[in-house]
C-alpha cells in the first residue's frame, strides 16, 4: 500500500519538534567528538533511559529515525530551511518558545514527573491491558494489525485508584499541563499543537477567538485533551501487544523520577536521516532551592 502523503501548511514541517528527552540520552556536539548527557543521571535515571533504549532498538520502526526517547510537545514544527522567509522569522519563533519555557513557573517547585511501576495486576488479568489512568503503560490502536504501547508520564501522586478501561482519561502531570497550556497560549506557537489536526487540545478553527485562548481555558482544554507518551514501539495486533505486558512490567518494575530541566528542539535534514537535537532550551525560573 503507498504511503499517503500529508500535506501540510507552510509555515510547518516533519523534520522539526519540540520535546522532552529523559535523562541520559548524550547530545553529541556540533564542535568536538564529546557528548553531554540530559538531566542529571546521578540517581541512576540512565539505567531506565537504557531500558527503554533496549525495548525501542527492537520494537520501534522510528528508532533510526528518531534516536533519542522523548515526549512530543510541539509537532510539526517550524524548520528554518523550509517554513520561513528570513533567518529572523525563525529566530522569532524560537525567541518566543525560548521564552515561555525560560520563564514558566513550576508551581510549588514540583518539576518531576515518574516513568514505570507494575501496572495492576488484578486488572491485567481481566482479559484486558489493565493499564487504568494510572497504569505507567498505555497504548494507541490504530488499526486490528497495529498498536502502539508507551510509558505514561506520572504525577508523583496519582488522584484516585486505577481505572480497569485503558481509554478511560489517565492521571495528569499539573505542571506538564499548565506548560503545555502556556506554551499553546503564545501565538506564534499555537499553530504546533500536536494534536490541533485532530480536533484536539485548542478550540476548533471556526471557534477560535481570542477568548477561547485565553490560559485558563487552555489549561481545561489542555487537562481534557493531552496525553502526553513516550513510545516504546508498535505491535502486530491485540494478542501480541497484551502479549508484552509482562516484559514491561518486569523491564520497568520500579518507578524512576524524572527532574525536567529543558526543552530540545530536535530537527532533520532529510526524510531518511535521524532527528538530531539542534538546541537546549532550559525550562522554568530558578528557585532559592535550585
Amino acid at each position: 500500500m503507498a504511503r499517503v502523503k500529508i500535506t501540510l501548511p507552510p509555515n510547518k514541517s516533519h523534520k522539526s519538534a519540540v520535546v522532552l528527552i529523559p535523562p541520559g540520552w548524550f547530545v553529541p556536539s556540533s564542535n568536538t567528538q564529546q557528548s553531554s548527557p540530559i538531566g542529571d543521571t546521578s540517581d541512576g535515571s540512565f539505567e531506565m533511559t537504557s531500558s527503554i533504549q533496549n525495548i525501542r532498538s527492537i520494537h520501534d520502526r522510528h528508532f533510526h529515525r528518531w534516536p533519542m526517547p522523548h515526549i512530543t510537545l510541539l509537532y510539526p514544527f517550524v524548520h528554518p530551511k523550509e517554513n520561513v522567509s528570513s533567518s529572523d522569522d525563525y529566530a522569532k519563533i524560537v525567541e518566543t518558545l525560548r521564552d515561555a519555557c525560560q520563564n514558566f513557573e513550576f508551581e510549588g517547585g514540583e518539576r518531576s514527573l515518574w516513568l514505570g511501576g507494575q501496572t495492576n495486576a488484578e486488572n491485567a488479568s481481566d482479559g484486558g491491558f489493565g493499564f487504568g489512568g494510572e497504569s505507567p503503560f498505555g497504548q494507541f490502536r490504530h488499526s486490528k494489525k497495529s498498536w502502539t504501547l508507551f510509558l505514561r508520564p506520572l504525577p508523583a501522586t496519582p488522584p484516585g485508584p486505577p481505572r480497569p478501561d485503558l481509554s478511560s482519561a489517565p492521571a495528569s502531570v499539573p505542571w506538564l499541563n499548565s506548560l503545555m497550556a502556556s506554551l499553546l497560549s503564545q501565538p506564534l506557537l499555537r499553530e504546533y499543537d500536536e494534536q490541533v489536526r485532530e480536533g484536539g487540545r485548542l478550540p476548533r478553527e471556526e471557534d477560535v477567538s481570542d477568548a477561547a485562548l485565553e490560559l485558563p481555558k487552555l489549561q481545561k482544554r489542555v487537562e481534557e485533551r493531552f496525553q502526553p507518551h513516550l513510545s516504546l514501539g508498535q505491535w502486530s495486533g491485540e494478542q501480541h501487544a497484551k502479549g508484552f505486558l509482562p516484559t514491561l512490567n518486569t523491564t520497568f518494575s520500579s518507578s524512576h523520577r524524572w527532574d525536567v530541566s529543558e526543552v530540545c528542539i530536535s530537527q532533520r535534514d532529510g526524510f531518511e536521516d535521524p532527528f538530531r537535537v539542534v538546541q537546549r532550551i532550559p525550562l522554568g525560573r530558578p528557585t532559592a532551592q535550585e
